[in-house]
């Protein structure tokens, strides 16, 4: 991977951090906690974002990812009779050996691997049948993926060690855009759209959100690295 410019580095130094504690008014005892989470959010985005690399996926890895896409979504349709019948043969059949007793959740592993790959916005964390009134998932499009994603770790960064971020869409105006300001040019160009550009659907989606024990209800997925802050926040 080539090295990032040196004003924009993968691991997010500690004052930065704290100035985005300040901001989002993190108590003092929580500062470091906070910024070991900032830190692995900011270094996550640089991991996964295709423009740390300058470049932009194939066709054949479009195909892939809506492909996969397009599998965990029909799975999530199948009927009772026909869901239990696919989720027994893996006992049947020694051939697929115990890895895939745990189908539901290869497919979304799969399908959460193959978008990440490409920037898309990922595939919920459980399988239901989709709505006959959503349309099909070729054509929804999220042209800010990963900003979202970053806004959703941020929000909980924030919530988990005590702070709170505030916006008032129709001023444009809040803590979070002092914050998103601070961290902008800390991230792959293009993560954090320019204050006229925000996406204030996108905002609006995440804070609704409820961010306090955000990832424990999901720590059994095991989607953080042992080490991980939030692994351990998780517990």
């Amino acid at each position: 991977m080539p090295s990032p410019p040196k004003d924009r580095s993968p691991r997010l130094h500690k004052d930065v951090a704290l100035e985005v504690a300040r901001v989002a008014g993190v108590p003092p005892e929580e500062h470091d906690a906070f910024c070991e989470l900032l830190q692995g959010t900011v270094e996550t985005v640089w991991e996964l974002d295709r423009r740390a690399l300058s470049s932009k996926p194939g066709q054949a890895l479009l195909d892939a990812a809506q492909a996969a896409r397009d599998l965990y979504k029909a799975f999530g349709e199948l009927n009772k009779q026909d869901r239990r019948w696919v989720e027994g043969l893996p006992a049947k059949d020694p051939r697929y050996g115990g890895e895939l007793r745990e189908l539901p959740l290869i497919l979304w592993r799969i399908g959460h691997l193959f978008s990440t790959a490409i920037g898309k916005s990922l595939p919920g964390v459980t399988v239901q049948a989709a709505s006959p009134k959503k349309p099909d998932s070729r054509q929804r499009t999220v042209k800010y993926p990963t900003f979202e994603n970053f806004l959703t770790d941020l929000h909980v960064d924030v919530a988990e060690t005590g702070g709170q971020l505030t916006f008032t869409r129709e001023s444009r105006t809040g803590t979070l855009l002092a914050a998103l300001d601070i961290l902008r040019r800390h991230l792959p160009e293009g993560v954090v759209p320019k204050d006229d550009d925000l996406p204030l659907g996108i905002i609006k989606k995440v804070r609704s959100k409820n961010f306090r024990n955000f990832y424990a209800e999901h720590a059994d997925l095991e989607i953080f690295p042992p080490n991980s802050p939030r692994r351990r926040r998780t517990k």
